[in-house]
């Protein structure tokens, strides 16, 4: 589970609470359930990709292979799309229209449905869904704003933040997972512990080879 900082309020209106895109659109800011986010790091570490196992001749013993090029690609994928999905609730949960550009087309708007239909994608029906699907295709297309917007909302959950970069790194897929992993890092022992164990060892290769 994430534990949830019990010391960020935000109760009052502030400029934090509204953020512009590089489109125009601005965005208020809520604050997503902590649960949101631990019930999709919980889903998603059931279908975490294991690496193989391979006979170490030295060792005289099986150890994981975490540099299998399959592995990898699986690994690869599950955080493209934990990462989605992550990004797709935390929007849902934490935010709402504020003001849009004039020649914008907004959800519900008949230029939307056609700017839809003309990229030969289904238009959403739900109110939270057509809303997701603007903000993804329409409101929030730069890199920058999607980055800049999850740890925003990751913050406003309760995300304590020595854990936001880890969990962010992880929702965006880039962790490096190439070469030699060394000895594995394990979980930490916190129950709240969001990373899952591939970005830590990962991370912790990478500390390493900085020190």
């Amino acid at each position: 589970m994430v534990e949830q900082d019990t010391t960020v309020e935000h109760d009052d209106e502030t400029d934090e609470d509204i953020m512009e895109m590089t489109t125009g659109v601005r965005l208020r800011l809520g604050v997503p359930s902590a649960m949101v986010i631990n019930d999709l790091l919980m889903k998603a570490s059931e279908s975490e990709p294991k690496p193989p196992m391979l006979y170490s001749k030295d060792k005289e013993r099986d150890e994981e292979n975490p540099n299998d090029p399959d592995f990898l690609q699986r690994y690869r994928l599950w955080l493209s799309e934990t990462g989605v999905r992550t990004f797709s609730a935390l929007v849902v949960a934490g935010t709402t229209i504020e003001e849009v550009p004039n020649d914008m087309a907004t959800p519900d708007s008949d230029e939307f449905e056609d700017y839809m239909a003309a990229i030969a994608i289904p238009l959403a029906t739900g109110k939270h869904q057509r809303y997701l699907q603007w903000v993804k295709y329409v409101a929030v297309v730069h890199p920058d704003d999607q980055n800049h917007l999850t740890i925003a909302l990751l913050r406003r959950a309760g995300v304590r933040e020595e854990d936001v970069g880890e969990a962010h790194t992880m929702f965006r897929g880039d962790t490096e997972l190439d070469g030699d992993s060394g000895p594995p890092v394990e979980r930490s022992n916190r129950p709240d512990d969001p990373v899952p164990r591939r970005v830590r060892r990962a991370r912790a290769r990478d500390r390493g080879t900085r020190g």
